[in-house]
């Protein structure tokens, strides 16, 4: 510190002995903590918080990423799955096309009598919605 810097710090210690000190709240106190804290800070501390000042910045490397299209697009979250506390349904539905419904009755026209007896093949009436793959496996499981 110059010469200047002690004669007002010398100046504030001469206001504080001519203060009251009984009364926490009067601008005498206020100021003693003040010069207090002043007092504290060396040259040395502040030539210490200028090193790391400056080691923090150096260790910045962080870029910034190039915006190569003029559309952004935001990147897509982990969507995770539901986990109920409880099951909304009271039981679980079965397949509504079982082997038993997808082939309904054999077919006993002339036509069909004619076809067992020539070609040794069966004639069924199945559902309308079943596909081929369902009426093959439900042929299987009778």
């Amino acid at each position: 510190m110059d010469d200047h810097d002690v004669t007002w710090y010398k100046g504030f210690e001469k206001k504080i002995d001519h203060a009251s000190i009984n009364q926490p709240d009067s601008l005498s106190c206020r100021v003693e903590i003040e010069t207090q804290k002043l007092e504290v800070c060396d040259k040395s501390q502040s030539k210490e918080f200028e090193g790391q000042e400056s080691s923090v910045e150096s260790h910045h490397s962080q870029k910034k990423k190039i915006q190569t299209s003029p559309i952004f697009q935001w990147p897509k979250t982990l969507q995770l799955g539901r986990q109920p506390r409880y099951p909304r349904k009271n039981f679980l539905r079965k397949d509504k096309l079982d082997h038993y419904v997808i082939i309904k009755f054999p077919l006993t026209t002339k036509s069909a009598m004619k076809k067992t007896e020539d070609n040794n093949t069966l004639v069924f009436i199945v559902d309308v919605k079943a596909n081929k793959h369902q009426i093959k496996q439900a042929v299987k499981a009778l």
